[in-house]
């Protein structure tokens, strides 16, 4: 179990689903386009929020996991050798770990399902420009 959450964390660090969100833009004309160029644009629009729905989601999951291994793992450490305080502190940080854990899959399900949005980045401002 070990190795499994090392290897667990080495994926969740080499890949990029935690990046924030793409963002669309919209042409900003969308009475000039034809019908067949409004449907691509809202397919793209679509499509893009679909990609970011799922990044969002894969990213939740994989940290779920990696609590719910974590928990796994210190269970495992818990001894009768210890003191009643001692384990019982221990499984309350365990609990906490399983309650993260199904925090992040709860979240994630909302997220596929469109319950509730990705995180968006709110560093990004998109204003119509006047003359």
């Amino acid at each position: 179990m070990t190795a499994a959450n090392k290897a667990l964390a080495m994926v969740i660090a080499a890949s990029e689903l935690d990046r924030l969100p793409v963002t669309h833009f919209e042409p900003t004309d969308l009475s000039g386009l034809s019908e067949l160029a409004q449907r691509g644009s809202s397919t793209a629009r679509e499509d893009t929020q679909q990609a970011n729905r799922m990044r969002a989601a894969s990213h939740l999951y994989l940290v779920a996991a990696r609590h719910a291994m974590a928990a796994a793992l210190d269970l495992g450490k818990v001894s009768m050798e210890m003191t009643t305080a001692e384990r019982e502190a221990m499984l309350h940080a365990i609990g906490a770990q399983s309650t993260a854990a199904g925090h992040c899959a709860t979240q994630a399900s909302r997220i596929l399902t469109g319950e509730i949005d990705p995180p968006v980045d709110d560093s990004v401002v998109v204003s119509k420009l006047t003359s």
